[in-house]
């Protein structure tokens, strides 16, 4: 398996990370898969393991697991922010 991807193989032009990775629509669905499997888990550490294991690594080519970490920090990043705003910025000095 390739660790890396060759230098100038993504298409800068596209503004859809999964065209500038030249990633298939079956490969989208693929890392969505793992994705929704990995926010099941407790901590990020776990999380980047369901990614990032051998396990089934033939079936995930390395573009569909550099879409999925990096929807996987965009999703806990979400979820971190909507926590905050559920709790109505606690820690934050409020306007009086």
């Amino acid at each position: 398996m390739s660790c890396c991807i060759e230098r100038g193989s993504l298409n800068h032009e596209k503004e859809n990370l999964v065209e500038a990775l030249g990633m298939t629509p079956e490969e989208k669905v693929l890392a969505s898969k793992i994705l929704d499997e990995a926010l099941k888990k407790g901590r990020i550490s776990e999380m980047l393991e369901v990614v990032w294991s051998s396990e089934g690594c033939e079936a995930v080519s390395l573009q569909a697991k550099i879409y999925a970490t990096f929807k996987l920090g965009m999703d806990v990043y979400r979820i971190i922010l909507e926590d905050i705003l559920l709790r109505g910025g606690e820690g934050e000095e409020k306007p009086q």
